[in-house]
């Protein structure tokens, strides 16, 4: 998705804020207000996943954003990410059973 080299903090910032936005005061008040003020300190954009990643379809984007979300209270645990229905697919195939009843 970012093909940019980061070569300190502030560009590895950029780098993530240039693909989900910078967070708002609410969304970092759970950090230290040494950190709160760096990261208010950056250009406001919005987030630009949904155009980078718009070929991967809605709920990929929704399971991506909600694994990425700025607020660990808001960021999906491992059990809501497996229950998103981006994997539905894949959790019910079935695999069919060999002939003979081996596994």
């Amino acid at each position: 998705i970012v093909r940019r080299n980061a070569d300190d903090d502030g560009e590895q910032l950029n780098i993530i804020f240039d693909l989900l936005g910078t967070p708002t005061a609410s969304e970092t008040k759970h950090l230290d207000s040494i950190l709160q003020h760096y990261i208010s300190l950056f250009v406001e954009r919005p987030s630009t996943l949904e155009t980078v990643l718009k070929v991967c379809g809605d709920n990929f984007i929704s399971l991506i954003k909600s694994a990425l979300a700025f607020e660990p209270a808001k960021r999906s645990s491992i059990e809501e990410m497996i229950a998103h229905p981006y994997f539905d697919d894949v959790r019910h195939v079935r695999q069919p059973v060999p002939s003979d009843g081996s596994q």
